[in-house]
């Protein structure tokens, strides 16, 4: 991964956080994290104009505390496991390095991300008819949840150590025997090519779903 934060912000990230700052690191390309002995509102003010500069930049910004990160692995793993598979210190203390995420955490939130998928596009569809503009924001949404969802199952089995969003699907066809090409569908659509049939794709779209949900529904941890 290539270091895509500029120096002079890294510098002013440094300064800002003074002696408070205990680790400094990067990852996905474009996301900061910085890790705080405290942080409270008086402190997320005087950062907020740093954060607005970055988010200018396309850069994403995180503040935790050490006791944060160590109290919201078994809620938040997926999140950590990306943190942990691709990530450069850039200061301090390496706090990620020996993080323990439980893979019974990553399985529950992998399950959840793809079955609550199902849940929140049924009643969308439900609430909003044939909006069909509605429903296609909401299917674009649901897709990032899904390759999240089957990013963690491809971790519980030992496949994402340096994956790349874009391998999430073809690995995921390979590792749990599925036809995914109705998700590469839905990406193209998302990234601006329009299917041929925008009807007949959400459709299929939505039954994919539900098929997904019955996977990670069988899904069992490596023994």
């Amino acid at each position: 991964m290539n270091k895509s934060v500029p120096e002079k912000i890294i510098r002013e990230l440094k300064e800002a956080a003074g002696e408070n700052l205990i680790s400094l690191f990067m990852y996905e390309s474009n996301r900061l994290a910085a890790v705080l002995k405290e942080l409270d509102l008086e402190m997320l003010f005087g950062l907020s104009g740093l954060v607005r500069k970055m988010a200018a930049k396309k850069i994403i910004t995180l503040f935790l505390t050490e006791s944060r990160i160590l109290s919201s692995c078994d809620v938040y793993p997926l999140e950590y496991i990306r943190m942990k598979r691709n990530y450069i210190l850039l200061a301090g203390r390496d706090i990620i390095k020996d993080l323990q995420i439980p893979e019974e955490n990553v399985r529950l939130e992998s399950e959840q991300k793809i079955k609550g998928t199902l849940i929140r596009l049924t009643q969308i569809i439900l609430e909003e008819g044939k909006k069909r503009r509605v429903i296609v924001r909401a299917a674009f949404l649901a897709l990032e949840d899904l390759l999240s969802g089957l990013e963690g199952l491809l971790y519980l089995r030992g496949k994402t150590d340096s994956v790349n969003r874009a391998d999430i699907i073809p690995l995921s066809e390979k590792e749990f025997s599925l036809d995914l090409s109705v998700l590469k569908e839905v990406e193209s659509w998302k990234a601006g090519a329009k299917p041929g049939n925008p009807a007949l794709l959400l459709h299929d779209f939505y039954e994919k779903i539900e098929e997904l949900a019955e996977t990670a529904d069988r899904f069992k941890l490596p023994s």
